[in-house]
């Protein structure tokens, strides 16, 4: 048989199928993506990263950070001219914390995977934590971050 002769039987059993209801079944959808823990923590330490440098130019405009006694105080300062869309959340739905540290500086925290921040580690520069332990921007850098797979 030739190609086309192929191409033309097939043809014609795939509308004499559909005309008498045997036509194949639809494409299934493919199931959602699912980021893993390992690449949510680097969007989240991405978005903290964005934030440090967002303070930090502001600072750079007007002598001192940005002031706000909450996150959304914060982000109201920094948004849009200091970055277009400033993450109230990280990679897992969680809100950041934001803590202002006086005139030197600011704290951002991700509770991480587990959604359950702890306030005693936030103080003490830590790498390669797991991903339910806090990640924490300060003042011109990332102090405690997740390890990176």
């Amino acid at each position: 048989m030739t190609g086309r002769l192929v191409i033309a039987i097939s043809a014609l059993i795939l509308i004499l199928s559909a005309a008498h209801g045997l036509a194949a079944p639809a494409p299934q959808a493919s199931s959602p993506y699912v980021p893993s823990d390992a690449e949510r923590a680097r969007w989240t330490m991405a978005d903290m990263r964005s934030l440090v440098i967002a303070m930090e130019a502001y600072k750079k405009d007007h002598g001192e950070y940005a002031k706000g006694e909450t996150l959304q105080g914060l982000l109201a300062q920094i948004s849009p001219v200091y970055i277009r869309r400033a993450p109230a959340t990280d990679a897992w739905g969680n809100a950041y914390r934001y803590a202002p540290l006086g005139a030197t500086g600011f704290r951002i925290v991700s509770a991480g995977a587990d959604g359950a921040f702890s306030l005693g580690t936030w103080g003490t520069a830590e790498r390669d934590l797991a991903y339910a332990e806090d990640a924490v921007a300060e003042a011109g850098a990332l102090t405690r971050t997740w390890k990176y797979e």
